[in-house]
């Protein structure tokens, strides 16, 4: 991620780090009300300290952002989220992230060690801590444990986990994922000759939506021709996503990273695609369940056997359809799924043939179907959760 950041002369962020402790010593009392699951709440806050931190603290020339914590003696309500304290307090602060609690303990997650005393309600003698701050050419970006994840946390929303978590949880094999950079060519406009069903099912879906959105749909659908070769295109709005096309849940403007998606057996993959800033970085986050995840484990000694064709499409075509429902029928022996080729054969000049599959290859399988039918057993994988659907 840190590679496709930009960064920005210290001098911008000194202008607004003074434009923040003049605000402070104008009011540093507020009262706060906001929206929360659609109720107002009211909180009365007092700022009582604030740091910086991260490069900037370190004296490096050049930023890609001012980490600010601010410390406050709080009434009523809970803290709101940082957007809105920020704005509270100094209005529109781009570039600068704020966060609640003190370098030790915070709203995100992380311990700042590096952080230096700004802004205190005990004295005012803020500018004379911004100049003490040593300038180092040599300073730099801190590694950090979330430096894999290929997005910044302000581009994004996080119902269900914290950036720190889908880290850790990348180091530990439970997630997996690829990061594709936005440029020209996946972002130039639909070739007209290569619109078929698929893509009308497409510009359906996404009616209506703002141009940032529309601007990056080029993109997403070259992408997903790789992934979900084939697929339907399907509005998520009950998914809480922008779209869906085959396995992969796609959300797009400020996306949220609901990792809890992963326990729908019909989830197969998220993206997550911001809209495109000059600071970046600007792509498609395209993230998998690992080989430690739960699932991947429970199917890692399965094997089945079925009647189709060879490749990934042969799991979008089932042998059987039930009304509107795909139906793919497994067996546990070999002899049993020759005999039913057999049958099949008999009956249509279909080239099918009999198929082995086991671990990840049984759920990309799977996945494709709205049910599966083993022996007496129909068993459906359209809202059920996948720890409770497979047999094998």
């Amino acid at each position: 991620m840190q590679a496709d950041e930009k960064r920005y002369p210290r001098d911008r962020f000194t202008k607004q780090l003074v434009r923040i402790c003049k605000a402070l010593d104008e009011v540093s009392v507020r009262d706060i009300s906001y929206d929360t699951y659609g109720a107002t709440a009211t909180c009365h806050l007092e700022a009582t300290e604030l740091w910086v931190a991260g490069s900037y603290a370190r004296g490096a020339l050049t930023c890609g952002d001012l980490d600010v914590v601010m410390s406050f003696a709080a009434t009523g309500a809970g803290l709101p989220m940082a957007q809105i304290l920020s704005r509270a307090f100094f209005g529109a602060t781009p570039g600068v992230r704020f966060y609640s609690g003190t370098p030790e303990v915070n709203r995100s997650g992380a311990v700042f060690p590096d952080a230096v005393l700004i802004w205190s309600r005990q004295d005012r003698d803020w500018q004379a801590r911004i100049d003490s701050i040593k300038l180092d050419p040599t300073a730099g970006r801190a590694a950090r444990d979330t430096d894999s994840v290929p997005l910044r946390a302000e581009q994004m929303r996080f119902p269900s986990c914290t950036l720190n978590d889908v880290a850790r949880w990348e180091r530990d094999g439970i997630l997996e994922w690829d990061f594709v950079s936005l440029d020209n060519e996946l972002l130039s406009a639909m070739p007209s000759q290569e619109i078929g069903s698929k893509e009308r099912q497409l510009f359906e879906c996404i009616t209506g939506m703002g141009q940032k959105t529309l601007d990056l749909i080029p993109a997403v659908w070259r992408v997903m021709r790789e992934t979900e070769p084939g697929a339907s295109w399907k509005a998520a709005v009950s998914e809480k996503a922008t779209l869906r096309c085959g396995g992969t849940l796609i959300h797009v403007g400020v996306p949220a990273l609901d990792l809890t998606h992963f326990e729908n057996a019909k989830v197969r993959q998220l993206m997550l695609v911001p809209h495109r800033t000059a600071r970046g970085p600007n792509g498609m986050w395209l993230i998998r369940r690992g080989p430690k995840h739960p699932h991947m484990l429970g199917l890692k000694r399965c094997c089945i056997f079925y009647v189709g064709k060879p490749g990934i499409q042969a799991a979008a075509h089932p042998q059987q359809e039930v009304g509107d429902a795909r139906v793919i029928e497994i067996f546990d022996l070999k002899a049993d799924a020759t005999a039913a080729l057999k049958k099949t054969k008999l009956n249509s000049a279909d080239s099918s043939q009999v198929i082995q599959a086991k671990g990840f290859a049984l759920y990309e399988l799977i996945i494709r179907a709205d049910a599966i039918q083993y022996g007496d057993d129909l068993i459906s994988f359209t809202s059920n959760r996948l720890s409770a659907s497979v047999k094998a």
